[in-house]
C-alpha cells in the first residue's frame, strides 16, 4: 500500500469528511486535536504530520510527541517508526488492528502488545529481551524481532501459525523450539551464535531459510526441505558433504566458513570439487560468498554473476560459460 505524505488538492476535497471523522483526539507534534471545528485547516494539520494513507492506515515516524492512547478504533494498520519509543501505551480496543509496526524504537517491554490481535509484527531495531507477551498472540503470521537482545525463544513455540519469523541478530545459542512452528515458510536466524539446526527437519514447509552467520557444522537436516528454494549459509563451519545433496534444485548456493583449522579446510575442500556438477545441473542463478581453497573453480552455465573475492582462492578458472557477465575474485591469494 502506497503511502503520501501529501495528497493533491482536489483529493483533500473529495476526502475531507472522511479522514476528518477518523482524526478525533489524535496527538501530533505540538498540540491534541480535541474538535474538528475547522476542516480544511485540522486536515491540513494531519496530513503535514503523519502519513494517513486511509481510515485503516496511519503511518507515523520521527514524531518523538505520538500518543498510541489516542488513535481512532478502526485502524488496521500501524506504523511508528523512529519516533524514540521506550515505553508502550496502547489503548487495548484496538479490535480491527491486524498489523503493527514498531521498527526502530527503544523499546523493552513489549506487554502492552499482549491483548491485541495482530497478524504481523515488527519490532525490528529494538531492546526487546522478553518474549512472554508474544505468547499469547496465537493469531500471528508474521513477526519480526530483527537486532534485538533476545536469547530464549522458548515462548514461541505456540505460535503455530507463523508463515514468517525473523530472528536474525540477536543473541541466540539454540532454536529448538522452532521445531514446532510446522508452517514456517521463511525463517532467518543469521548473525546469532547457533551451532545446531536439527529442528529443520521438522520445518516441511520452508522456501526461504537464512543461516547466514553463526556457528553451524552440520546441515544434514536440510536434505529433507524439498520446498526450499532460497539458502544462505554463508559465514558458518560447514565441514561435511551434505551440502551438495542439500543444495539440490535451490537457487542460492552460499557457503563461505570463518576461521577454521586445516584439517577443517581440507574437508570443505571436498565439497568444493563438486561445485561444477552443482552449478552445471542445477537451476542456479546466483554465486555468492564461496570459499575456494586450493581447487578450481567452474562456473555453471546457469550463473551469470560469480562474486568470489575476499576469500582464499588459489587455482585457476576451468570454464567461463556464455551466460556469465560478471566475475570477482579480488583479494585472493593468487
Amino acid at each position: 500500500m502506497r503511502c503520501f505524505k501529501k495528497k493533491a488538492r482536489s483529493q483533500q476535497n473529495n476526502n475531507h469528511g472522511a479522514n476528518i471523522q477518523n482524526i478525533i483526539q489524535l496527538q501530533d507534534a505540538s498540540n491534541v486535536i480535541q474538535q474538528v471545528d475547522d476542516v480544511d485547516n485540522t486536515e491540513q494539520q494531519w496530513i503535514e504530520k503523519f502519513e494517513y494513507v486511509d481510515s485503516s492506515t496511519l503511518v507515523v515516524h520521527h514524531n518523538r510527541e505520538i500518543n498510541l492512547l489516542l488513535l481512532p478504533s478502526n485502524l488496521i494498520k500501524l506504523v511508528v517508526m523512529q519516533c524514540g519509543l521506550n515505553q508502550l501505551q496502547i489503548q487495548p480496543n484496538l479490535y480491527s488492528l491486524s498489523a503493527l509496526f514498531l521498527n526502530m524504537n527503544s523499546i523493552s517491554d513489549i506487554s502492552p502488545l499482549a491483548p491485541l490481535k495482530l497478524k504481523t509484527l515488527n519490532l525490528s531495531f529494538n531492546l526487546v529481551s522478553c518474549l512472554k507477551p508474544l505468547s499469547q498472540m496465537t493469531s500471528l503470521v508474521n513477526l519480526n524481532l530483527f537486532q534485538n537482545i533476545i536469547t530464549d525463544i522458548s515462548l514461541l513455540k505456540d505460535l503455530i501459525s507463523l508463515e514468517t519469523l525473523i530472528l536474525a541478530k540477536n543473541n541466540l545459542l539454540q532454536a529448538i523450539e522452532l521445531k514446532y512452528l510446522t508452517k514456517l515458510e521463511h525463517l532467518d536466524i543469521s548473525m546469532n551464535e547457533i551451532y545446531d539446526i536439527s529442528f529443520c527437519v521438522q520445518l516441511k514447509q520452508l522456501n526461504k531459510l537464512h543461516l547466514f552467520g553463526n556457528q553451524i557444522c552440520n546441515i544434514n537436516s536440510l536434505k529433507e526441505l524439498e520446498k526450499l528454494q532460497m539458502l544462505d549459509i554463508g559465514n558458518n563451519f560447514i565441514i561435511n558433504k551434505t551440502v551438495i545433496e542439500a543444495h539440490k534444485s535451490k537457487h542460492y548456493f552460499y557457503t563461505k566458513p570463518q576461521t577454521e583449522p586445516k584439517r577443517a579446510q581440507e574437508q570443505f575442500a571436498q565439497i568444493i570439487e563438486n561445485v561444477y556438477e552443482i552449478l552445471e545441473k542445477k537451476d542456479l542463478i546466483d554465486v555468492k560468498r564461496a570459499n575456494m581453497i586450493q581447487n578450481t573453480v567452474a562456473v555453471g552455465k546457469c550463473v551469470k554473476q560469480a562474486q568470489l573475492n575476499h576469500n582464499d582462492f588459489i587455482g585457476k578458472i576451468a570454464q567461463l560459460f556464455a551466460y556469465l557477465q560478471e566475475f570477482d575474485n579480488a583479494n585472493n591469494t593468487q
